[in-house]
């Protein structure tokens, strides 16, 4: 899974996929391959068919969970990445949560803000006023349990994106600080 996972990262994405296929050939169970294939799916695959294509396997599976919460967050269908992120949330045992809901946060944001008229309008509704203050939440924890650490730098997107969503309700003096 190795060679899949660097050819991924180097954006090589059909070696990745050979080599996450040979993987799982001989490991049909293994949740990191897997989640690649989910994650290098084709842009114009629907989401939904993204989703039943899913193995019974993998069903409880905290990575692919996390996949697809990133393709449907990368395809704009933040009511189901909200909802895989959510679950990967909820699977994630004794790891640390930072990262997912650090992501989660900010897919809160993205999904609140989608209409640029938000950012002009005087007027946040009740369920989007809410959606940007577990928003808030979020990120405010996820940055708590990493501000000491070297990671912080290649997360600062919480920082900037939390402010956003602390001007867009009104906490000027929250965004600045």
């Amino acid at each position: 899974c190795n060679g899949s996972l660097g050819h991924f990262l180097l954006g090589d994405f059909a070696q990745a996929k050979v080599y996450a296929k040979r993987v799982l050939a001989k490991n049909p169970a293994n949740e990191n391959a897997y989640s690649l294939l989910v994650q290098m799916s084709p842009d114009a695959q629907d989401f939904a068919e993204i989703e039943a294509q899913i193995p019974k396997i993998f069903e409880n599976s905290l990575e692919v969970a996390f996949a697809l919460g990133l393709v449907a967050r990368k395809r704009r269908v933040f009511l189901k990445a909200k909802e895989w992120f959510t679950a990967a949330l909820k699977r994630i045992g004794q790891e640390d949560p930072a990262d997912i809901k650090g992501v989660l946060g900010e897919t809160y944001l993205e999904a609140a803000v989608e209409e640029e008229s938000i950012l002009h309008d005087p007027q946040v509704g009740e369920k989007r006023g809410e959606d940007l203050r577990h928003a808030v939440g979020l990120m405010s924890e996820a940055w708590a349990a990493i501000a000491d650490s070297e990671i912080k730098s290649h997360r600062i997107s919480w920082i900037a994106n939390r402010a956003l969503a602390k001007m867009v309700l009104d906490d000027f003096s929250g965004a600045l600080a």
